[in-house]
């Protein structure tokens, strides 16, 4: 992750910065880093 697109997780968008910043965390932390770590995955709501 660059420092430049660690400064846009940080500040978020004015904007949907919920959106946006989940976004851009699954860039920064993706799934195989977990996955590296034994993390379990939580159970998906049945929405």
């Amino acid at each position: 992750m660059s420092v430049i697109g660690a400064a846009k997780i940080a500040a978020g968008a004015r904007c949907c910065w919920w959106h946006n910043s989940a976004l851009l965390l699954h860039v920064a932390l993706p799934k195989a880093y977990f996955d590296q770590l034994g993390v379990p995955l939580a159970p998906y709501p049945d929405w």
